[in-house]
């Protein structure tokens, strides 16, 4: 059961557009509208997209991971980190690895 106070805390808490309307729902609309439309956008291009580009993902891969091995073995030419830490980096760009 309510009371005045409480009905009148609602009456606030709605004209300040907590409740029922206001800044957050328009808010919520608006960004209902552009998730709708970026969902549109990434349906179209998903379906462009060449399938056969999907048979090239290994040679991307073993590119990404070459990278990987490179950036790993090269932290060491950091300076301004100890050793620890340019341990820990390195084993952090090897858990990227594909």
């Amino acid at each position: 059961m309510k009371t005045e106070e409480d009905e009148a805390f609602g009456d606030i808490a709605r004209k300040q557009g907590m409740w029922g309307g206001g800044f957050h729902a328009k808010r919520q609309a608006a960004m209902d509208k552009i998730n709708a439309e970026f969902d549109e956008e990434y349906i179209k291009y998903r379906e462009a997209f060449p399938k056969a580009y999907l048979t090239h993902i290994p040679q991307y891969e073993m590119g990404w991971n070459a990278a990987l091995d490179e950036a790993a073995s090269r932290i060491g030419e950091i300076k301004g980190f100890g050793q620890a830490t340019q341990d820990s980096f390195a084993v952090f760009i090897q858990g990227l690895k594909k």
